[in-house]
């Protein structure tokens, strides 16, 4: 992704449970770094945060959801620019 430009850099949600042994804790920030205009949510979650934090994640997702889709868009596009060779 470090290879895009900004304007071509797709909308990005990151949530990240600060507990989880699975993955480096520094993960999300270097998804930060590649993707400057992701956003990035560490919970205070584990591994299975859907399990623990649902309705905070949910709320997460409907809002970047409610930011990058509008209803006037035609179905299969998500966003500004166009999903073609994806």
């Amino acid at each position: 992704m470090a290879n895009l430009d900004a304007e071509d850099q797709p909308p990005l949600l990151v949530i990240w449970g600060k507990h989880d042994l699975s993955f480096d804790l520094g993960e999300p920030e270097r998804y930060h770094k590649d993707v400057p205009n992701a956003q990035v949510h560490v919970l205070d979650a584990g591994h299975f945060a859907l399990d623990t934090k649902a309705d905070e994640i949910a709320a997460i997702v409907r809002q970047f959801v409610s930011a990058h889709v509008t209803e006037t868009q035609p179905p299969g596009r998500c966003c500004s620019r166009s999903n073609a060779g994806i």
